[in-house]
C-alpha cells in the first residue's frame, strides 16, 4: 500500500481511486478477466488486486504493462502520465504573483493541499483557503 512509508496523502489516495477505475473499465470493456492481465503482464494477482480494489498505487513499470497490454497510453490508466496535471498547475510557472507560487508549493508538499485556482489569486485569498482547509481538518 504504502510501502513502508507511512500514510498515503490524499492526493495519492484520489489517484488510487481513479486507477481502479480505469483499470476496472479496461478489463469490462475489452471482456478481461484478472487472470488474463496477470499472466500477460507477469504482475502478480494478488498486486493487481490492489490496484484494482484502490487499495495501492501501481510503479510506473507495472502502468506501462498494463497499458501494453491493452493498447492506450499509460495516461489512460495513471493521471500520473497525463500531460496536465494538478502538480503543474501549482508550479512555480502557474500564479504570477512569486510568493503566491511559493505558498501553493508548500501547501501542496507539506500540508497536503491541493491548489487549482485562477493564476491571479492574491497572497490573502491563498492564506484563507489554507487556512480553511486546516480547520475543516480539524473537526
Amino acid at each position: 500500500m504504502a510501502r513502508g512509508r507511512g500514510e498515503l496523502t490524499p492526493h495519492e489516495l484520489a489517484q488510487m481511486k481513479v486507477i481502479s477505475e480505469n483499470i476496472n473499465n479496461l478489463l469490462r470493456i475489452n471482456k478481461c478477466k484478472q487472470v488474463d492481465l496477470s499472466k500477460a503482464t507477469g504482475i502478480p494477482p494478488s498486486t493487481l488486486t490492489g490496484y484494482i480494489k484502490g487499495r495501492s498505487l501501481p510503479i510506473p513499470g507495472n502502468i506501462e504493462k498494463i497499458a501494453n497490454f491493452f493498447n492506450v497510453n499509460k495516461s489512460e490508466i495513471d493521471p500520473r502520465f497525463s500531460d496536465y496535471s494538478i502538480e503543474s498547475s501549482t508550479s512555480t510557472e502557474y500564479y504570477i504573483d512569486p510568493a503566491v507560487n511559493a505558498k501553493a508549493e508548500y501547501a501542496r508538499t507539506q500540508e497536503g493541499i491541493l491548489l487549482d485556482a485562477a493564476k491571479d489569486l492574491s497572497d490573502e485569498d491563498l492564506d484563507y483557503v489554507v487556512d480553511l482547509v486546516k480547520r475543516l481538518r480539524g473537526k
